[in-house]
């Protein structure tokens, strides 16, 4: 509600940016079900309301998919210090965070160390 009609005059200077409301509470996955069928683009991106993101963070969600339009693709998510605003890496430098979906829709993460190549 604090963000009524503030929220709606900068979506209103949008062209590619729709505002659509549930008429009462539905809940996130409720929500996003329904953001995903009004949506019109060829591609729907969701961010919660936790969610900040940085410069150039859209190219390489994107780039997998271009190439396989049946992909999914989820971001790396730093940390942020909450006294500082620093980010910090979850991910030690030597490891490859691979992503699986299971049958459920359930999204599971697996690190891959990554090997050294011997010429």
């Amino acid at each position: 509600p604090h963000l009524g009609k503030e929220l709606e005059d900068w979506v209103a200077e949008k062209d590619t940016v729709r505002l659509i409301r549930n008429g009462e509470r539905q809940g996130l996955i409720r929500s996003k079900n329904r953001g995903a069928e009004e949506a019109v683009g060829e591609i729907v991106v969701f961010l919660d309301a936790h969610c900040e993101v940085n410069t150039n963070w859209l190219p390489p969600l994107l780039a997998p998919i271009k190439t396989d339009p049946h992909t999914l693709t989820v971001p790396l998510v730093d940390r942020i210090e909450y006294s500082t605003f620093a980010y910090n890496s979850i991910y030690p430098p030597e490891s490859k965070p691979v992503g699986i979906w299971e049958w459920g829709l359930l999204y599971k993460e697996m690190r891959n160390e990554l090997a050294e190549v011997e010429d």
